[in-house]
């Protein structure tokens, strides 16, 4: 880019030059040699600056298609991360699982947004209700510990730490451990994760957990998607 800017620079400052005669009296010509110089140099720097425009130009509206591709047909998850890349659009996703016969239905839906030729490829960070802590601490934004509760000023974060104390309260026995977070994309985007581990022996009372968690989410107006971990 440094090179093509250069080039570009003094062939502009060289032709200007010449439009507006700064010397009064040229006493003899450009030799061929140095202008066939200027051309094929002017062709060697302009052709990869073109395709490297096009290149970047087709990156960025294939991002916003994609966008709305997601927005669209997939409003029941959360896109952690999404890469275009060798011909597939590689999401990760947190939510509900997508069954093959979904995806390929999804692919069919591509040349809609203009991307048609490339194929869906999911990483699917839960199964079923299940998330694995590993996975929570690595694309949440885990921004509650002991250490900064009473410090925290943002309304969302109040409502997470809210909800996590009344479902240990409500359930003390039943839980073991209740992780909150935001979930955050490169697009900075944040969605809230409740992740909860229960004993073994209340398993049994996951769809209730379940039901009174997503309840509470309405009531507090936190948007939120529910999980469990077995580790």
């Amino acid at each position: 880019m440094f090179l093509i800017n250069t080039f570009f620079i003094a062939l502009a400052t060289m032709l200007g030059t010449f439009i507006f005669n700064f010397k009064k009296k040229r006493t003899k010509a450009i030799p061929l040699k140095n202008q066939i110089l200027i051309i094929a140099a002017a062709i060697v720097i302009t052709i990869p600056s073109l395709i490297s425009a096009s290149t970047l130009v087709k990156q960025t509206y294939n991002q916003t298609q994609l966008t709305s591709f997601i927005d669209n047909e997939l409003p029941s998850l959360y896109v952690v991360n999404k890469e275009i890349a060798s011909g597939k659009i590689k999401l990760t996703v947190i939510g509900s699982n997508l069954s093959n016969s979904e995806i390929n239905k999804l692919d069919d839906k591509l040349p809609d947004y203009q991307l048609g030729d490339y194929k869906l490829q999911f990483q699917q960070l839960s199964k079923g209700n299940y998330l694995s802590v590993n996975a929570f601490k690595k694309y949440v934004d885990q921004e509650k510990s002991d250490n900064v509760q009473s410090s925290t000023t943002d309304s969302s974060d109040k409502n997470l730490l809210k909800l996590e104390q009344q479902l240990n309260k409500k359930y003390p026995d039943a839980i073991t451990k209740v992780y909150v977070g935001q979930l955050v994309d490169k697009s900075k985007n944040k969605q809230a994760l409740v992740l909860i581990k229960l004993n073994k022996d209340n398993e049994v009372q996951q769809a209730e957990i379940k039901k009174y968690t997503e309840n509470l989410v309405k009531k507090l107006d936190i948007d939120a998607t529910v999980h469990f971990t077995e580790e």
